[in-house]
């Protein structure tokens, strides 16, 4: 059945439609890209220079790469010299140097390590060689290994510093650089968990970790982490520059109750870190999760009462407030990590733990470790 002519301009018409839209689109997106690198090149420029420098020197090495007496001794070897351009070239000449010696020395101990491990397994002969050679390459420190050490260790510093600020010598810890650089550590680790965290996906079950281990939950817990490290940071720096004396009033309506938050919490964050690395249930973390939640609620109760505010400076009350709601933040954080936990010890199937009945506040033993709030300089107004 042939078309009429009516229907064959129709076609023709629709075709032209379907042609210019995407002309149209095209062309939209062409001055889009154009409109994005002048923004980028103005915001910039050092960008657009490093971009010449690495196609200059990708040109270079690929005329390299098909001159003739090159190719003949290294073959298709040779393209990772252009690999290397593309791995190694950085903003910086320092950044370049840096990542050139070290992708140097790491190619020649690979290369090392390969050729022994290569050579041993020839020894085995053709039928136990695939075998030695498997065995080697799941020798390997594994990624998701160190993800999990990684996390656990972050925790584990954020508690040091908490079961510290609540030890009479607070004061001269926090003018110490060893005490504050362990949770200062945990500010730069995000790229690291990332970059363990890609690995670790494409990684076969090993060990304790089965297959479709919730890895994603590792970069969680790491994200709350940072985030617990950066509200002790602001306490630390309220810390470090108040110089405001405290009246006994204040001290004992607020002292004791930030030092019995601090603690609590640094012990809800060691039980977190012994269920990580025991692969428990983290049912204790629970009781210390509710105890400096008490605390915390009992804090926010005195600094709403109006009697702690009667006959007070505001100027030797507030820091003190700041201090106590930072802290509050804190726990709300290390609650949060908690539940984190224990959302990786269902998903990843940890061993249950002995759980332990909770404990009443009239059961409960106040620490006997001294002052946490002593950061701020404490005499009677």
């Amino acid at each position: 059945m042939e078309m009429g002519s009516d229907e064959k301009v129709g076609l023709m018409r629709k075709g032209f439609e379907w042609v210019k839209k995407w002309v149209k689109g095209l062309v939209g997106k062409l001055v889009e890209v154009r409109s994005k690198a002048t923004a980028l090149g103005k915001d910039d420029p050092r960008r657009v220079i490093h971009s010449l420098k690495l196609g200059l020197a990708l040109t270079i090495v690929s005329i390299l790469y098909y001159y003739n007496p090159l190719y003949a001794n290294f073959g298709v070897s040779a393209m990772w010299a252009v690999m290397t351009v593309v791995v190694v070239f950085e903003f910086s000449v320092g950044a370049t140097l840096r990542k050139g010696l070290n992708r140097t020395f790491a190619t020649l101990f690979a290369g090392a390590l390969g050729a022994g491990a290569h050579y041993l397994a020839a020894l085995s002969g053709h039928v136990g060689q695939p075998i030695i050679t498997s065995i080697f390459v799941f020798l390997l420190v594994w990624a998701g290994q160190d993800l999990h050490n990684r996390i656990a260790l972050n925790i584990e510093n954020l508690a040091i510093f908490l079961e510290g600020y609540g030890s009479v010598e607070c004061l001269k810890s926090l003018q110490d650089e060893q005490f504050t650089q362990e949770y200062k550590s945990i500010l730069k680790s995000s790229g690291i968990e990332e970059t363990l965290y890609n690995s670790a996906r494409w990684e076969p079950g090993h060990g304790c970790f089965q297959f479709r281990h919730p890895w994603n939950q590792y970069l969680k817990i790491g994200a709350l982490t940072s985030q617990c490290a950066f509200r002790i940071d602001a306490l630390c720096r309220n810390l470090s520059s108040s110089n405001i004396q405290v009246s006994q009033k204040i001290q004992t309506e607020i002292q004791e109750t930030c030092m019995e938050m601090s603690m609590e919490s640094g012990k809800a964050l060691r039980q977190l870190v012994s269920s990580i690395r025991e692969l428990t249930q983290p049912t204790r973390a629970q009781i210390y999760t509710h105890n400096s939640k008490s605390a915390a609620k009992r804090l926010k109760t005195s600094l709403r009462s109006s009697h702690l505010w009667e006959d007070c400076d505001f100027l030797t009350l507030i820091p003190a407030a700041t201090v106590g709601l930072l802290l509050v933040d804190v726990v709300e954080c290390t609650e949060k990590i908690s539940e984190a936990v224990q959302e990786l010890a269902s998903l990843a199937h940890f061993k249950s733990g002995k759980a332990e009945p909770m404990q009443s506040e009239k059961e409960k033993v106040q620490p006997n470790i001294g002052v946490a709030f002593v950061t701020i300089p404490i005499s009677s107004v």
